[in-house]
């Protein structure tokens, strides 16, 4: 066990393909280094079972080196990508209804307060249900 070295558990492959006249490298998105496990996305709480989200991602799922259902770098970000939309969607809504709900509660102060104002001050030696039955701004 003396005689071992890292390339005999790491994969020494490079992340990259060159292209066809060997100029600059280009990334290989299907290299082990590059793909995404499914059941770190569960762990991300994007399904409930690697099985759910590997039938919902079809196609794009891929074997690494190892035998672990992944999808690429690019595919994770597409599926972080829209759940930060929705979530900004969700919270702009519950932003909506909050302020919706504050200026509901403003009108309503306001009303009553308008309601105190035309109500009089009770008259001494009236009863205040009387006072206010017969006070009527309009004609005041």
């Amino acid at each position: 066990m003396d005689d071992w070295s890292p390339d005999d558990i790491c994969s020494t492959a490079e992340p990259y393909s060159t292209t066809s006249n060997g100029s600059a490298p280009m990334l290989d998105d299907s290299h082990p280094y590059f793909l995404v496990p499914l059941a770190q996305l569960v762990a991300e709480g994007f399904e409930q079972s690697i099985d759910n989200l590997a039938k919902r991602l079809g196609d794009a799922v891929l074997f690494n080196d190892v035998g672990q259902r992944c999808v690429t770098r690019a595919t994770a970000a597409s599926l972080f990508a829209d759940r930060a939309a929705k979530q900004e969607i969700e919270r702009r809504k519950r932003a909506e209804a909050n302020a919706e709900r504050r200026r509901r509660r403003a009108e309503q102060r306001q009303q009553r307060h308008e309601a105190q104002r035309a109500t009089p001050p009770p008259r001494p030696g009236l009863p205040a249900a009387l006072a206010t039955a017969e006070y009527d701004p309009e004609r005041w």
